[in-house]
């Protein structure tokens, strides 16, 4: 059977040619490493539901993972062979990459110090004035905002070795309990009210990036990037049970959704 069947044309909102199709596991590439207990949490999940809500994101050269790398984990462990996934045009200057901002709370003042000194043993810290047209989102800096200052990082190395060296110091403050948790946010609502808390913002990664990343067999660390769509992912909800059979049931499914 053709694992690339092709099931569904022009999503909602959409201007752009679009496909969903089931595709071959073995024939997906990943661009990030999961993030393992998010990935067991998502396990547990889909095995309760047994329904796979939404499509994965895949290019169309390369068939590069853009979204869905957790799923896809999943439906390895689960032994299913095939995915439903949404077929983008990754060279369409529609589709962005934007950033995961990492947003540290801590238990007291004392640990952000330790943060600190840990970050400037590997970084340079430059002290600049927030104002509004501040693009800390969207521009190819690096930046951390602690205590109501914002801090440029500079450094020599690139984007993805910044993201990678980033990764290793999320690591050990997770592991040496100096942090309560780190969360992922796309964007900062009040920078300057912030207290016992540490916002990091990564540099944003290219397409480019992306593409040779992959094509190296190399992984980026989690979250590296935030890829957005110029229009709305349709909702899937396919049974599991379908998956291994054939794909005129996927297509049966997605006919007879409102």
């Amino acid at each position: 059977m053709n694992d690339n069947v092709r099931i569904w044309l022009n999503a909602e909102d959409s201007s752009s040619d679009v496909r969903i199709a089931l595709l071959s596991i073995d024939d997906l590439k990943p661009h990030e490493e999961i993030i393992p207990s998010n990935a067991v949490r998502l396990l547990y999940q889909i095995r309760l539901d047994n329904i796979l809500y939404n499509p994965i994101i895949v290019s169309e050269k390369g068939k590069i993972i853009l979204d869905g790398t957790h799923r896809v984990w999943v439906f390895k462990k689960l032994e299913l062979q095939r995915i439903p996934a949404l077929i983008v045009n990754y060279d369409d200057p529609q589709i962005k990459i934007g950033k995961w901002i990492r947003r540290i709370t801590f238990p007291t003042e004392d640990n952000i110090e330790r943060v600190l000194c840990l970050i400037r043993k590997s970084f340079s810290l430059r002290r600049i004035l927030y104002n509004a047209n501040l693009n800390v989102v969207n521009d190819a800096n690096s930046y951390i905002i602690v205590g109501g200052e914002f801090f440029l990082i500079e450094r020599d190395c690139s984007n993805v070795s910044f993201l990678r060296d980033l990764r290793n110091f999320e690591k050990i403050i997770v592991d040496e309990g100096i942090c309560n948790r780190i969360e992922y946010v796309k964007d900062i609502s009040s920078p300057l009210s912030y207290e016992k808390t540490i916002h990091l913002i990564p540099p944003k990664i290219s397409k480019k990036d992306v593409y040779n990343v992959t094509m190296q067999n190399q992984l980026l660390p989690p979250k590296s990037t935030r890829h957005i769509l110029p229009y709305k992912v349709p909702p899937l909800n396919v049974p599991l049970s379908f998956l291994n059979g054939h794909a005129n049931e996927i297509k049966k499914v997605v006919r007879e959704k409102p």
